[in-house]
């Protein structure tokens, strides 16, 4: 009996581990809420440390732009320091927080959906550099974006004309340069969320599933394609219905019950989306575990990757006899 397509055994996958799914969930919706609770928590005392004087607030009232402008620039003069400090601790207890969690968690839904490796145990310190790699390059990103705005700014300066800043050479540059940063950091980022795959299911260090991720993708770079594009688009249908049915539901809360009730209809939903969200992406995770690890005779493409496991008798893994 042929295999059925990676698409479709990630779903099997996905669907007949609800353990995987929760743990999904559960890791993910645990660091948002601990995120949300530390940066409001660090936005509320830096805030408190700042008052706005009335004479700016008439400003900022008032029809006067350069008034506006010159309060603005005073208010923020007050503000720059609390809140500098205020993201010097909490970008990297954030970040530490997410690799901790992440790397837990990705590791152990990897172990819920793929049971036994063949004797070979999973390289968690991998699957943690890998997630701290996630997190240096998101943070090189946020240094080049914010690189690239300072420099088009100074380049427009300087090819300013009757002290007018040079408008359309800024917005060319940044149509550029920001494009390029979101291709780079996307590209790496899917390469690194890819690899965990590999230090789980062959105890790969986190530069050897760099390579191997690297590998799989240069062999098998079609069914790769087929898979995101599979799960793409119904990720995307989901958010249009999400902005949709929120929008109205949320409406016709708000005039039965009040503001209260539109939040609580618009978070359910939310939350709802969510969920739905990580249980897809935890079915393309495993898609693409599909790819490099084939249940049956592995293709030439992925014969490196193969685990011994997988080329077994059905009967060895209830779970793929199964999925068969």
């Amino acid at each position: 009996m042929p295999n059925p397509s990676p698409t479709r055994a990630g779903l099997r996958r996905a669907w007949r581990n609800p353990r995987a799914v929760f743990c999904e969930i559960a890791w993910r919706w645990s660091f948002g809420v601990a995120a949300l609770a530390i940066v409001a928590v660090a936005a509320l005392r830096a805030m408190g440390t700042v008052t706005v004087g009335e004479g700016d607030l008439r400003a900022l009232r008032g029809s006067d732009r350069t008034l506006a402008v010159l309060a603005l620039a005073h208010i923020w003069q007050k503000t720059s320091g609390p809140l500098l400090w205020a993201l010097a601790i909490t970008i990297p207890v954030l970040s530490l927080i997410w690799v901790l969690a992440a790397s837990l968690g990705r590791g152990r839904t990897l172990e819920l959906m793929f049971p036994g490796n063949g004797g070979l145990g999973p390289n968690r310190a991998g699957v943690f550099g890998l997630h701290w790699l996630r997190v240096l390059w998101m943070l090189a990103a946020i240094a080049g974006t914010l690189a690239a705005v300072v420099f088009a700014s100074l380049v427009a300066n300087q090819f300013s004309s009757d002290e007018e800043p040079n408008y359309a050479l800024y917005l060319l540059l940044i149509s550029l340069l920001l494009p390029a940063i979101a291709l780079g950091w996307g590209t790496m980022n899917w390469y690194l969320s890819l690899a965990p795959i590999f230090s789980v299911r062959r105890g790969s260090s986190a530069w050897s599933a760099m390579r191997e991720a690297r590998e799989a993708v240069r062999t098998q770079r079609g069914a790769f394609v087929t898979v995101s594009t599979a799960y793409g688009f119904p990720r995307l249908i989901l958010l249009l219905l999400l902005i949709s049915v929120t929008a109205g539901a949320a409406a016709l809360a708000y005039g039965q019950g009040g503001e209260a009730a539109a939040w609580i209809i618009a978070t359910v939903f939310t939350l709802c989306y969510f969920a739905a969200a990580d249980f897809l992406y935890l079915a393309r995770v495993a898609s693409y575990a599909e790819i490099c690890f084939p249940r049956a005779e592995p293709t030439e493409a992925c014969k490196d990757n193969a685990m011994p496991l997988e080329a077994a008798p059905a009967a060895t893994d209830p779970q793929a006899a199964n999925l068969s």
